[in-house]
């Protein structure tokens, strides 16, 4: 069964106000619920919706609103595509205070033009979060090529700021608390990094059919200069975040080798 670009978009909005979404898989009707784990009025209404879809319906499916880490990330990445400006920064900052989706909202209701931009962003966001939750039940193709459109923020490292959550990266001199802060014009790629060992480095490289080709040098904590290069495939998850899987090199006398994946 195929559902339609107007099913999809249908649901992401219904997601979006917290209900959750059943769906026929053999007909593709969809019928929105609330949750009744937050149904106090109307519950037996609700109640009897259920009972006839589990009565009715001999194969269904069920999507739920985007947890709140996802719901988080959908802000941060929105923050991270707009350019440097006053309204950038405080968005970051709203982020990072106590009760970050009140501050945010605030910032972006009271922003003039950027509400529009925020609501197209958050829109795209949860279509491409309703095809990938629903490939596996329905027709629905899903690729890196479709986060890429349905994003808005295609697969550029510009702007992006990554990390590894476990492994080793460049002889072991950075780890999970080394940061890294990509800029992309057309195919070429820089990065600066540190953190985790590591007080300063560097990585130049660039970009062909998503996998980047990089050169890359740092100076470590206790002043030893590392020196390398290596690959790295550009991939994405659901709702468009960037992971970097690099496979490097050293240039120094041990040779070292290694493959860690660096997350948005």
């Amino acid at each position: 069964m195929k559902l339609s670009e107007k099913d999809i978009d249908n649901i992401a909005q219904y997601l979006d106000t917290g209900m959750i979404c059943y769906l026929n898989r053999e007909t593709g009707e969809v019928r929105e619920m609330l949750n009744l784990d937050e149904v106090y009025d109307c519950r037996e209404h609700w109640e009897e919706s259920l009972n006839e879809i589990k009565r009715d319906w001999k194969d269904y499916a069920i999507i739920e609103k985007m947890s709140s880490r996802e719901a988080f990330d959908i802000m941060r990445t929105f923050a991270e595509s707009l350019p440097s400006s006053g309204i950038k920064s405080k968005l970051f900052n709203a982020l990072e205070k106590k009760g970050p989706f009140r501050n945010f909202k605030h910032i972006v209701d009271n922003g003039g033009d950027i509400r529009e931009q925020w609501f197209a962003h958050k829109s795209r966001a949860y279509r491409n979060y309703v095809r990938y939750e629903l490939k596996n039940d329905f027709e629905i193709d899903f690729s890196v090529e479709d986060i890429e459109e349905t994003t808005g923020l295609g697969l550029s490292l510009d702007e992006r700021y990554l990390s590894a959550e476990g492994g080793e990266i460049f002889d072991g001199a950075t780890n999970p608390s080394t940061y890294f802060r990509f800029s992309q014009t057309d195919n070429l790629v820089s990065a600066t990094y540190d953190g985790g060992g590591i007080i300063i480095g560097s990585i130049i490289g660039h970009v062909k059919e998503r996998k980047l080709h990089f050169t890359y040098q740092g100076l470590t904590s206790d002043n030893s200069f590392r020196s390398g290069k290596g690959t790295g495939k550009i991939d994405a998850d659901k709702l468009g975040n960037i992971e970097l899987t690099i496979v490097w090199k050293s240039n120094n006398e041990d040779g070292a080798t290694g493959v860690v994946t660096l997350y948005q």
